[in-house]
């Protein structure tokens, strides 16, 4: 299915089915329009004969733009999956004379961007020191799992002297170069400035905390597990054994679907505010005298807990329970119950309300409006998510917490509500 939408700049052309969306840019400019085609084909054929990569490809967004640095497959602020195409890269860097060989080498650019995407080094870039090192690393540990040997590619048959153990992680790979081999070494092996590693450009825009990548990383979880088949069948042994082995551990108990849970109190912990007190537990490291003084880390949120009639009893019991959890690690929580407006407001000590107020419908932004005013240092909003896309911007961090029988992540209104978001398992 196609629209056309019109905008100010021009058109844009939609194409989806189900999970599988395009952006692209459309008036006039054929360029987009066949690299976009060339693009579904490609996605195509790997769900024929690899399920796994089509499977990604397919739900993620597709965004065919020029000056994109060449192809990238990232995860946007909203966790969803997205691929950047720049059409002048598609159609003059990735095309040789023998078609067969251009449908190849389109493939296996697009299959090391999954690569790159699964084995999360999109987020790892501002963690290593030295930049070309880390290119050839995450190079290395993709191009093995690429059914082609050409000699662009970097493996480790490239560096004889280092005796590179083959399959091994990012980590492992970058301290053998840096090691074993200086930058003009590692330079004359590699072409660093070649549009091929364009993509790391991307990367380099990726500039998160340590509570930003762990929501990601949680978030990307799922998204490899729904392209994963639940039982073993044949699609799985055409992978190399290596890859399949790594596949695997997402199916164990360490690599369950988001953990909610951690999610919300990642976000809590990273809500927290520092004061500096004074203690007779201690001296003064200064002076040698009491009272000394300590570090007393605090955080007050405001909790709005949607009372709409959509929300059931034993969602309200999930909600004050985790509340109950955040209270008891000492924060200081303020609940506001609503549903078109703020029915009632209380300090938390400890138990559910015997009852909640409202029952009406629902509106999110009075919440917002009051967190606006008194500035606490977060707001974690408990709904169903059902409701009108909220007007106000909230000037303080903003956590949803959707109820089990609420919104489905990625839909419209999931996107709709600005700031982090997780559904309870």
């Amino acid at each position: 299915m196609r629209a056309i939408v019109h905008s100010g700049n021009g058109f844009f052309l939609f194409a989806w089915s189900e999970k599988a969306y395009y952006f692209c840019r459309y008036m006039n400019d054929p360029e987009k329009i066949l690299a976009q085609k060339e693009l579904e084909q490609i996605i195509l054929n790997l769900l024929i004969n690899e399920p796994f990569y089509g499977r990604i490809l397919a739900k993620s967004v597709k965004i065919i733009e020029k000056k994109c640095f060449g192809i990238s497959l990232i995860q946007s602020n909203q966790n969803i999956a997205q691929l950047y195409v720049d059409p002048e890269f598609w159609n003059d860097q990735l095309k040789s004379n023998d078609e067969i060989q251009t449908l190849l080498l389109r493939t296996n650019v697009l299959k090391k961007q999954i690569l790159h995407f699964i084995f999360n080094h999109d987020t790892q870039i501002h963690d290593f020191e030295k930049y070309t090192n880390f290119i050839a690393s995450a190079e290395l540990v993709v191009n093995q799992f690429l059914q082609e040997d050409s000699d662009d590619l970097i493996l480790p048959k490239l560096f004889p002297r280092l005796e590179l153990r083959p399959f091994q992680s990012l980590e492992y790979y970058y301290k053998k170069l840096s090691i074993g081999l200086n930058t003009s070494e590692l330079t004359g092996k590699i072409d660093i400035d070649s549009n091929h590693f364009d993509f790391y450009q991307n990367w380099k825009t990726q500039l998160e905390t340590a509570i930003d990548r762990e929501l990601k990383w949680q978030f990307r979880k799922q998204i490899i597990l729904d392209a994963l088949i639940s039982k073993a069948s044949k699609e799985e042994f055409d992978l190399p054994r290596p890859l399949v082995e790594f596949l695997n551990h997402f199916k164990t108990e360490n690599y369950r679907p988001v953990n909610w849970k951690q999610v919300f109190r990642l976000f809590c912990s990273s809500s927290k505010r520092t004061k500096l007190t004074n203690t007779i537990r201690r001296s003064s490291k200064r002076f040698g005298t009491f009272p000394g003084t300590s570090i007393r880390r605090q955080f007050r949120i405001l909790v709005a807990v949607d009372t709409s009639k959509s929300i059931k009893q034993t969602e309200f019991d999930l909600f004050f329970t985790e509340i109950n959890h955040l209270w008891k690690r000492r924060a200081e929580i303020q609940i506001v119950e609503c549903d078109t407006i703020i029915n009632r407001q209380y300090s938390y000590a400890g138990g559910p309300p015997k009852m909640v107020t409202g029952r009406g419908n629902t509106d999110f932004n009075e919440p917002i409006r009051f967190s606006n005013e008194v500035r606490p240092d977060a707001l974690i909003y408990f709904t169903d998510g059902f409701g009108p896309k909220p007007r106000i911007k909230s000037t303080k961090p903003i956590l949803w917490v959707i109820s089990k029988k609420g919104i489905q992540t990625h839909s419209k209104a999931w996107n709709d509500l600005p700031g982090r978001k997780v559904k309870i398992g």
